[in-house]
């Protein structure tokens, strides 16, 4: 089965829960989170998480978004494509930050696959030190965002799941950050962060 033939089914199964309202809507959300999102699994991680290095995340209340600044080479990369970059990143956090696992919650490529990362109960290594990464849950687009322009589908997919981790962690728009909102970085670049801007614009107030 093929990129686009999982995201199909995975849609479908969201179907009956469209129809939830109230409270069970609400619980429903993780499930949907679940869903649409491809497990760690799929991308074949390259190496073992160091377990004993990683910290709890407890409830998270925040969010930030950011690029791997690494232009996407072809654009629409194939599924096997972007699982190999998936796991250069965690090689890379592994192998050279000296990270227990790769540092982000979740990937979003140019075909607006969404892919976990780093398990959400545990803390994540992308904002900075811990006291910045705690409670804070890490995106990462991939994509040099500072010369292209994200894609249509790369777009949906972001806002489409900081809505779901919003409603379902109960995070409000002010608390979802760019990364250059928390230190000194030009991430998530320039063509990325306008259009952050305006999803937050869509997001829960309170």
């Amino acid at each position: 089965m093929n990129g686009k033939s999982r995201i199909l089914l995975r849609l479908a199964c969201l179907l009956p829960l469209l129809f939830l309202a109230g409270p069970k809507r609400v619980q429903a959300r993780r499930v949907v989170l679940h869903v649409r999102i491809f497990p760690r699994e799929s991308w074949a991680p390259a190496l073992k998480a160091d377990r004993a290095r990683l910290h709890p995340m407890g409830r998270p209340f925040r969010i930030t978004v950011h690029h791997t600044a690494v232009e996407t080479k072809p654009r629409y990369p194939t599924w096997s494509e972007s699982c190999a970059e998936i796991r250069r990143i965690q090689r890379y956090h592994i192998e050279v930050r000296k990270w227990a696992d790769i540092g982000y919650h979740f990937i979003i490529d140019d075909n607006g696959f969404i892919w976990e990362g780093r398990p959400l109960r545990f803390q994540g290594a992308h904002a900075g030190d811990f006291k910045l990464n705690r409670g804070n849950i890490g995106i990462v687009v991939l994509g040099d965002f500072e010369k292209t322009q994200p894609t249509p589908a790369a777009e949906e997919s972001l806002e489409w799941l900081l809505r779901e981790l919003c409603l379902c962690y109960g995070i409000v728009r002010k608390n979802v950050f760019g990364h250059c909102d928390l230190k000194a970085t030009k991430c998530p670049g320039r063509r990325l962060k306008p259009v952050l801007e305006r999803i937050k614009s869509r997001l829960p107030s309170d």
